[in-house]
């Protein structure tokens, strides 16, 4: 053998006693790894990535995420990973942040379970370009300061209606924009803060293309990376009006009484309470503009429980004549009574909601032999237990002697002051878990939902959500004894499970279940894929 051979074959023994190493020692490899894209599918660098653990520390305080960053090919890899549940997300400047799974910007993503010895390799990220919307706000010049909002449906309650997302104000041209959005459909509206100084009247909130009334507004499609610009959203100057009254049963909570309007059906987020102080028992709110309006009084900036319940005012001219009384509040003893548990339950609370969305919610917390005290103002209320252990449920709720049910809504007045309520907490539970299978019938990620057989809008904490994991799993607990249909979703808007318009066109896909206390039920769901729902709501 020559020296060259002798060499060569010297150098081939080198590398494979270094690669033999190389297999025993064993390099380090990921928990987590997978590739960035951009809308087109090519690779995209310097995206920084963050999973977010889904479980809590020993004190229920959060665990801190792990972050990574994408190479030139796209690629990013996690090392040192514990075992546990997490959610995958992706950030970077000119791009929507983007959740790992997620096929809308507003879902939470898949949740990746992480587990010894099984690495997750092979998740692609794909991050959409922001968009923009831009245009005028259209007048004379001289309505003033101008606020220009963006809408988007959303759901409050169960009911879908329009929810303000951010606000700009209008430049001295009237210009506007609004930048990094998301792809979807959105609504614009105009504010004027400042009408013309002794006009006879003010301008109305206008809503594209140039509409004061919210449910006549059009949506604007955007697309994704798409910048629209060139809007234009005209103002309106509207007749206003005057509303006057008086009001009474103040006298033993002294201070100053502020009257307020407040509009039924004003977006959410966008306020328009107009207010005046009484002066000798009366008042009177001047520049009204036409609508539908709620009208209470109270004693500003006190802790006192006086007020009066809220009228509804329809103003399609001068309203006056309005008597606005304050009731006393009611005070209403009653007793917490557990069944199957432990009597005091820590952080446990009982809730009066108002059922009309105008005024306080009435929280008070039991004693330690469950009596408790509310004092609420007249009108009607739902009656909610929060912090209710897994297994619990609120089992009853009867008011008075003839013991009647107020579990589907709860009127307080002078007549049940001297009444008691008696709540029933039950560890009898139900509960349902099972397995969410996917077009292939392989478990399957998704949102599961609890609906009541038939909806019950007097009652949303009937309704449950749950996520499952990468392994199709779910449990709901703490479920009353009743009859349901269960539903899994791919991706599931907030809110929209307690709109019969959403699920019903899927009852097909549901499964009907009926529980008695202290059911366990094992159910098999098949997952509604997103691009059957964006379908059925076209």
């Amino acid at each position: 053998m020559t020296c060259a051979k002798r060499m060569m074959a010297a150098f081939m023994a080198a590398c494979a006693l270094c690669a033999l190493a190389g297999a025993q020692t064993g390099e380090p490899k990921p928990e987590v790894a997978g590739v960035t894209l951009d809308s087109k599918g090519e690779a995209l660098r310097k995206v920084n990535l963050i999973l977010y653990p889904q479980e809590t520390g020993p004190a229920g305080d959060p665990l801190p995420p792990y972050s990574a960053m994408s190479e030139r090919d796209g690629k990013f890899s996690f090392y040192g990973i514990a075992p546990g549940r997490y959610r995958l997300v992706a950030e970077r400047a000119g791009y929507l942040r983007t959740a790992a799974g997620a096929k809308n910007t507003w879902a939470p993503g898949t949740i990746l379970t992480v587990r010894p010895g099984q690495p997750i390799a092979g998740i692609e990220v794909r991050m959409a370009e922001q968009s923009i919307i831009a245009g005028s706000v259209v007048s004379d010049g001289t309505a003033g300061t101008v606020a220009v909002h963006l809408l988007q449906q959303g759901y409050q309650d169960g009911q879908r209606q329009l929810t303000q997302l951010t606000t700009v104000l209008a430049d001295a041209s009237g210009e506007f924009s609004f930048n990094k959005l998301a792809p979807g459909r959105y609504y614009l509206a105009a504010f004027v803060f400042q009408g013309l100084p002794g006009a006879g009247g003010r301008y109305a909130t206008s809503y594209y293309p140039g509409t004061t009334d919210p449910g006549a507004a059009e949506a604007i499609d955007l697309k994704k990376g798409a910048a629209l610009s060139g809007i234009e959203l005209p103002l309106h100057e509207s007749p206003v009006f005057r509303v006057s009254g008086s009001v009474a049963g103040f006298e033993a909570n002294p201070g100053r009484i502020v009257v307020g309007l407040r509009p039924t059906t004003t977006p959410v987020g966008l306020g328009g309470v107009v207010s005046a102080v009484v002066a000798n028992g009366v008042f009177e709110l001047d520049s009204v503009l036409p609508g539908s309006y709620w009208i209470t009084a109270a004693v500003a900036g006190s802790s006192s429980p006086a007020t009066t319940a809220a009228q509804a005012v329809e103003v399609t001219s001068d309203v006056t004549g309005i008597v606005l009384k304050a009731e006393p509040p009611v005070k209403l003893g009653g007793a917490l009574k557990v069944e199957g548990g432990p009597s005091g339950i820590p952080g446990l609370t009982i809730r009066l909601v108002p059922a009309t969305g105008a005024g306080s919610t009435i929280v008070a917390k039991p004693r330690g032999d469950g009596s408790f005290t509310l004092s609420a103002s007249p009108g009607r209320y739902r009656v909610e237990i929060q912090g209710l252990p897994a297994g619990a449920y609120l089992k009853s709720a009867n008011l008075g002697e003839g013991d009647k049910d107020v579990l589907g809504g709860l009127d307080i007045g002078p007549a049940v002051a001297d009444s008691k309520l008696a709540i029933v907490v039950s560890f009898a539970a139900a509960s349902v878990a099972g397995t969410v299978r996917g077009e292939d019938g392989k478990p399957a990620a998704g949102t599961v939902t609890l609906i009541p057989d038939p909806p019950r809008p007097d009652r949303p904490s009937l309704c449950q959500v749950a996520e499952t994991g990468d392994d199709g799993r779910f449990q709901l607990q703490g479920i009353p004894p009743g009859k349901y249909r269960l539903y899994a979703w791919e991706e599931l808007e907030p809110g929209s499970h307690m709109d019969p318009k959403v699920t019903a066109p899927f009852q097909a896909d549901s499964v009907s279940l009926e529980a008695a206390e202290n059911d366990r039920k094992e159910v098999t769901l098949q997952r509604i894929a997103v691009e059957t729902v964006d379908a059925a709501s076209r």
